[in-house]
């Protein structure tokens, strides 16, 4: 029995094994169709990478898990008594994805702020009436300040950082690197007329909860995900021998087969294979009737 490639996550590329090449042709040689080896390794080939982005697609954090991570983290940065320990455990858990978001803005982000704090500390410890020690401190630059974001992940990059960054410096830098400013939004409803208060809210990757202005955009769910699958295992087989597959969401005719075996290879269930080839079946019947309608007008 194969081992669904989602039992690790690790993996980059999928590789059929011998098994799965022969159950290729058995679907070949159900639509009575024979190629070349060549012919054949180029169909395995793109069948290969299409499985691939499958799966890059089906892992990566969709829209609002993105936000929901940051705006958790913006909301322990801004409570009354931050939980420096959680905040620091939650960077150390986000995904790859996210980290990415962050690192861009931190690269930049940080260095600012450590010279501020560095400031503020000097100025604590050196009170002064003379204020022109401090402007220069000011003016110079930090060592760090114009650290770019290969320079900044050579470091370790946020993670690294925020292990050992002095907690109100860390809360600082995580309010800002989370969001791009806040706005009040108005309170939820609670039946009749009334409303909960006002509350403020982050605006993160362009979007604030609750607003009306805009909705998350982006983190297609599963089902398109498997419906683009289909779709490109659609053009390999098309592009590789030449045919057009025959429309069906059984395993009865070819195409269907070898639709229903990747799935089978990915984990996914005959009902899952079944509803993406259906709906993707129903799609190209749109597609060939609207343009039908347009070279009749």
């Amino acid at each position: 029995m194969t081992e669904p490639p989602y039992g690790s996550l690790g993996r980059q590329e999928f590789h059929m094994g011998d098994e799965q090449r022969e159950r290729v042709r058995d679907c070949l040689n159900k639509t009575g169709i024979t190629l070349r080896q060549d012919a054949f390794d180029r169909l395995a080939a793109n069948i290969e990478k299409s499985i691939t982005t499958f799966l890059a697609a089906a892992l990566e954090p969709t829209f609002r898990s993105k936000h929901d991570a940051l705006r958790d983290l913006w909301r322990l940065a801004h409570e009354d008594d931050p939980p420096i320990g959680v905040i620091r455990a939650r960077i150390q858990g986000l995904p790859n994805e996210v980290m990415d978001y962050i690192d861009n803005r931190a690269s930049h982000v940080v260095p600012r702020l450590e010279a501020q704090h560095a400031a503020a500390a000097c100025a604590e410890r050196e009170p002064s009436s003379d204020p022109e020690p401090r402007r220069r401190l000011r003016r110079q630059p930090s060592p760090r300040a114009t650290t770019d974001r290969e320079h900044w992940m050579r470091r370790g990059g946020f993670q690294a950082w925020a292990r050992v960054a002095p907690a109100g410096l860390l809360c600082r830098a995580v309010a800002v690197v989370t969001a791009q400013g806040a706005q009040a939004v108005p309170g939820r409803g609670r039946g009749g007329s009334k409303r909960s208060s006002a509350r403020l809210e982050p605006r993160i990757l362009g979007v604030v909860r609750g607003a009306r202005e805009e909705k998350p955009q982006g983190g297609r769910p599963p089902a398109d995900a498997r419906q683009s699958l289909v779709m490109h295992l659609a053009l390999n087989w098309t592009t590789c021998t030449g045919r057009m597959p025959e429309a069906g969401r059984s395993d009865h005719t070819g195409f269907g087969d070898l639709a229903h075996a990747v799935f089978q290879w990915l984990g996914l269930s005959p009902d899952e294979a079944e509803y993406s080839l259906r709906a993707y079946w129903e799609k190209v019947q749109s597609i060939r009737s609207r343009r039908m309608e347009e070279d009749t007008e």
